[in-house]
């Protein structure tokens, strides 16, 4: 069979490929690259939730802790050996939850639920209202958490697209706000964190009111949120600090 040469008008042109990383990610639009670094950045990094957890646990766990070594001191051992049991359980979660493990996002909702029938079935009717809502809130934070992008990302779960922009945006947003709202709530378990709150909810207010950052900001709620849940606590534990003050200072005065 005779050589057919091929002409240049019977080549096909076959695609360009880049030649190397750069000129891969030249070819991508820079919002895509600035959402994936984004979530790189944030991929397996500890959240916040996960450290609100570990601080009421570890609260959870003095409190637990003085009482059965009270319990013990007084030779009242009924009860001692099942708390016990209870408390590990929950540590063990919580610090599950605190190392990024998967099950320990599930077992969280399961643990509030387990602890809200023991507390139903052990304590007495009139307490029951009060374990209802302390059920209702600690589910609802949990659920959040549990939905939340950012915890998502800490325990290495695909995100949509969507949710990771959404949470970009909020993120850019007025941050101060932010880690007022987050101290705020801390600061309901450990009084320490309420003049933070104080601060970044007046600092965030300030640049929300007077709108001089550039690009402007907004979360002004966040902002108040966390600024009166930190003067709240401080409020409480300055009534309660003189109410102390005045009982001592009666006593010293008056050791009868």
């Amino acid at each position: 069979m005779p050589y057919a040469p091929t002409t240049m008008s019977q080549v096909v042109p076959s695609p360009e490929l880049p030649q190397n990383d750069s000129e891969a990610n030249a070819s991508r639009p820079p919002e895509a690259d600035a959402l994936e670094l984004f979530r790189l950045t944030h991929l397996g990094k500890r959240d916040g939730w996960a450290e609100a957890v570990a601080l009421l646990t570890a609260a959870v766990d003095l409190i637990s802790a003085s009482w059965i070594l009270g319990a013990v001191a007084r030779s009242n051992n009924a009860g001692v050996i099942p708390l016990s049991a209870v408390l590990l359980g929950v540590t063990g979660v919580a610090a599950g939850f605190y190392m990024g493990r998967p099950w320990a996002r599930h077992a969280l909702l399961i643990t509030l639920a387990v602890l809200t029938l023991i507390g139903w079935v052990k304590w007495s009717e009139d307490a029951r209202p009060l374990l209802l809502m302390a059920f209702l809130f600690f589910t609802g934070c949990a659920l959040f958490a549990h939905r939340s992008a950012r915890n998502q990302l800490f325990f290495q779960r695909d995100v949509p697209r969507p949710a990771l922009e959404r949470y970009r945006a909020r993120q850019q947003d007025n941050p101060m706000a932010h880690h007022a709202w987050r101290y705020g709530l801390a600061a309901l378990i450990t009084p320490l964190f309420a003049p933070l709150a104080v601060f970044c909810g007046a600092w965030a207010l300030r640049l929300v009111v007077e709108g001089k950052a550039r690009p402007p900001v907004g979360r002004a709620g966040l902002a108040f949120g966390g600024l009166v849940l930190g003067s709240a606590v401080l409020a409480l534990w300055y009534f309660r600090g003189l109410e102390l003050y005045i009982a001592l200072t009666s006593l010293l005065r008056d050791p009868r």
